[in-house]
């Protein structure tokens, strides 16, 4: 993988529905060594503590992010893209949308864990407002690898938060 960026995709970002989740379970098939099943996503569509956010370039969902929200603080599950659409802004902008639902719930933490190679992942976080607070030993498994622990209170958001 190289540092450049591409140009931006033209995207759409909207809240997911069962209706999405043959695109949802392929992407995670394409982007994720242990991907959450059809059922995993269909229960957290379901959940009412759960936001799930659709990016759509030229009428395909082209990633994904969800997170739960629950007394104040919003714990993201994942954000995928995939692989063709990556470095062109979708994972930034899927993150920020998540956050914004998130803060309309009320939660003013935000919180994930990311696996320690995924230097990619890291630096998006890093750039929109997360830190790394601690590492959790062999978190994942197929294949085994530590996660790194991250954070974003509200007050620590960047200026002019959220940018396109």
């Amino acid at each position: 993988m190289t540092d450049e960026k591409l140009p931006p995709l033209p995207l759409t970002l909207r809240e997911t529905t069962t209706d999405d989740i043959p695109a949802l379970a392929a992407i995670e098939a394409a982007c994720l060594p242990q991907p959450w099943s059809r059922e995993s996503l269909a229960e957290l569509l379901s959940n009412e503590h759960a936001v799930c956010i659709a990016a759509v370039s030229e009428g395909k969902i082209i990633g994904y992010g969800s997170m739960y929200c629950i007394a104040g603080e919003g714990d993201v599950n994942n954000i995928a893209v995939l692989p063709a659409f990556r470095r062109r802004g979708a994972g930034g902008r899927i993150l920020k949308a998540l956050i914004l639902a998130g803060e309309s719930r009320g939660a003013s933490s935000f919180f994930l864990e990311v696996r320690t190679s995924n230097a990619s992942a890291r630096s998006l976080y890093l750039k929109n407002g997360f830190a790394e607070t601690g590492y959790r030993k062999n978190y994942y498994r197929a294949p085994r690898e530590d996660a790194v622990c991250m954070a974003l209170r509200r007050e620590a958001l960047l200026p002019g938060f959220p940018a396109e």
